[in-house]
């Protein structure tokens, strides 16, 4: 087995209880869950803190690859927490460092040029502070949050980088580019996260998420998709579409024996496939 630790978990067991609460409060500055409702706060209001909606869904998107990208490796991986931890599950890479990364790093850089240098610094130090609060209360290795930290500068850098790729290209709208791709990577990353780990309910929620934003940017832009702009398909093979996705998703979800609230999570995700799918496949 994979020996990452090089005594962390024992120093942070040393540490006052009182020093452990305070990181504890910190840590959650980087609850990918958490960070998503912000976003849609952001969504609605952002505009006031030099946030655009179209800022936001771009950060949106890249919470959601987040979710998909790091559950999908802690379950590839099968890398435990340091033994000293309160939380079950696996460690690598870590949630909150990744989450923390591409929130914060992006409310830094995307916001509006005005007072962007603070805002960076501000976001540097809330990202290093829940890195270093996921080693300090136990529950993760150093390797986790750095291997966190650079997937999500990772994800950030395309994000960034997105819409000057689509300009030289000679987009019209270089931003409904960028999301387009953002969100078919969210796609891509949560369906591609439920192979290793069809139990989670959260991928179905993100998944269902992206598959209903995607299908709100296509109905708006129905030229990104090749061939549905003017294509339509017969009620027959529509109906053998649905049924055959709908059997696939009942087996999933009976073999994984999820409980009333995760079956709740499956549902809003099971309804935004089919609002994306009923979208692109009108005419």
């Amino acid at each position: 087995m994979w020996m990452r630790g090089v005594g962390e978990a024992e120093f942070a067991s040393g540490l006052s209880t009182s020093t452990q609460l305070a990181f504890w409060i910190l840590t959650h500055l980087g609850n990918p869950y958490g960070l998503l409702a912000v976003v849609l706060l952001l969504y609605a209001s952002g505009s006031k803190l030099g946030v655009t909606p179209q800022y936001a869904l771009c950060v949106l998107a890249c919470g959601l690859i987040a979710v998909g990208v790091t559950i999908g490796l802690k379950h590839y991986f099968l890398l435990a927490r340091p033994p000293t931890s309160y939380r079950g599950g696996y460690g690598f890479p870590s949630g909150h460092a990744f989450g923390a990364t591409v929130f914060w790093g992006a409310i830094g850089i995307l916001s509006a040029r005005q007072g962007r240098r603070a805002r960076v610094a501000g976001a540097i130090c809330v990202i290093l502070t829940v890195a270093a609060s996921r080693v300090i209360i136990g529950v993760h290795y150093i390797i986790d949050v750095i291997v966190g930290m650079t997937l999500g500068a990772s994800v950030l850098l395309v994000a960034v980088t997105l819409p000057t790729l689509a300009r030289r290209h000679g987009a019209s709208s270089p931003t409904r580019v960028s999301l387009n791709v953002l969100f078919a990577g969210a796609i891509l990353s949560n369906s591609t996260a439920t192979l290793f780990a069809p139990g989670r309910s959260e991928l179905y929620m993100t998944l269902g998420i992206a598959l209903a934003v995607s299908a709100a940017l296509c109905r708006q832009d129905r030229s990104f998709i090749p061939g549905f702009r003017s294509r339509s398909f017969p009620p027959p093979t529509v109906a053998i579409i649905i049924l055959a996705a709908s059997g696939g998703l009942v087996m999933t979800l009976y073999q994984a024996q999820l409980n009333g609230l995760m079956l709740t999570l499956c549902g809003s995700g099971l309804t935004g496939g089919w609002l994306w799918f009923a979208t692109i496949v009108r005419t």
